[in-house]
């Protein structure tokens, strides 16, 4: 199937461009409607009578190739020394229980996919997913600059302590881990949802947002400030670092200091860049993305092994008998060959449906796209605001 011949089919069908701006020039739908027009309705049906044909096809290829299979197995000529009936019963469990196995992780994975497709049209999203390809070298990343934060830290506090840089290094563990911290609270939490669907997600992320800025700048300026205290009378206290941090915040005794504060700034600026970017810059789309790749990772692990298995279990057979069961093996291939093909089916019978969705998106939007051209009102919610076609695969 061409996705442009659907969309002239369809178009031409429903002369969705026609029906859209008469429709429009008489203000319809209305901007309160919720619901499909006739002609929106009549493209999805055209769509859905075409997926119904092409799932009907496709089921009764499947069918009758699993049939072919089926009455394969029994048919395969056994003329060794020892009982056919043996390998007979173990291919066809073999078989028989990927098939069970396959079609039920097959539908799980579509599932995901479909859980996946209806996230992003839901929130609007025109991308793919973009987690971090490995969430391991992403905390590694972190890590690192944990690490790298804490030695500058310790380096710049080893001469306000009698242990030195054992004393710098354990205020600098605890600045590091408390920068880390912060950065990614704002990456992973509020910095997320400013671009959120639903606007009411601003009420807590922009306040939650400025108080963690506020904190990161405090929370460096202060250590800053309390290393230049520390160097000059041992006995400060926090109550010292307050009282110059408000009265003098700029006025630092030491180039260090100052250095000291901006590289935890900008460590914290990392921690967050990384958490931003590190599941999705969109909140939960990485997360159906993963799932969604999972499953499809575990329907080609169970998938790859078919072969192997009914093949050891011909080896297994073969080697105990003579070499009259090399008819039985080529025959054993050639079904493996076969349900082969039953998988590569169900993949084309995935593309040409997906195939015809977006066709009957497209069209869908040339008729809203007339609609608002000529419309005197505002158009309804729901166009543009998610997918156009919901036909149901069978």
């Amino acid at each position: 199937m061409r996705l442009v011949e659907l969309k002239e089919k369809y178009e031409i069908t429903t002369r969705a461009a026609d029906h859209g701006a008469y429709d429009g020039a008489n203000n319809l739908p209305e901007p309160h409607a919720t619901h499909y027009s006739a002609t929106e309705l009549n493209i999805r049906n055209l769509a859905q009578s075409d997926l119904d044909e092409l799932g009907r096809e496709q089921k009764t290829r499947v069918d009758t190739e699993h049939a072919g299979i089926m009455q394969g197995v029994p048919a395969i000529p056994f003329v060794v020394k020892r009982s056919p009936g043996e390998f007979q019963v173990n291919a066809e469990a073999i078989v028989q229980q990927a098939a069970d196995e396959l079609i039920n992780i097959y539908k799980a994975k579509l599932e995901k996919e479909k859980d996946y497709r209806l996230f992003k049209v839901f929130h609007g999203l025109r991308r793919e997913a973009a987690p971090a390809r490995s969430l391991f070298e992403a905390w590694a990343y972190i890590a690192l600059m944990l690490a790298l934060d804490g030695c500058l830290n310790a380096f710049f506090f080893k001469d306000i302590g009698a242990l030195g840089l054992a004393d710098g290094f354990l205020i600098a563990a605890v600045m590091a881990a408390c920068n880390i911290a912060l950065g990614f609270m704002i990456g992973w939490g509020p910095l997320r949802y400013f671009a959120h669907r639903y606007t009411l997600h601003l009420l807590w992320a922009i306040p939650v947002f400025v108080i963690i800025i506020i904190s990161i700048g405090l929370f460096n300026w202060g250590v800053a400030h309390f290393r230049d205290l520390v160097q000059v009378n041992r006995d400060g206290n926090l109550r010292d670092v307050w009282s110059t941090l408000r009265d003098n915040p700029f006025g630092m005794l030491s180039f260090p200091s100052y250095l000291m504060g901006l590289v935890g700034i900008g460590i914290a600026i990392y921690s967050a860049a990384r958490a931003y970017t590190m599941f999705d810059s969109y909140p939960w789309y990485g997360w159906h993305y993963k799932r969604m790749k999972t499953a499809e990772m575990e329907f080609l692990a169970k998938a790859a092994p078919i072969k192997a298995a009914v093949q050891k279990e011909s080896e297994t057979f073969l080697g105990a008998a003579t070499k009259d069961y090399e008819t039985f093996n080529n025959a054993a291939h050639r079904l493996l060959t076969d349900y082969g093909k039953i998988v590569s089916r169900i993949d084309d019978y995935e593309a040409s449906a997906q195939t015809i969705e977006d066709a009957c998106n497209t069209v869908i939007r040339i008729y809203q796209t007339q609609n608002e051209q000529v419309r005197g009102t505002p158009p309804p919610g729901y166009f543009g605001n998610r997918s156009c076609c919901g036909a149901e695969r069978t």
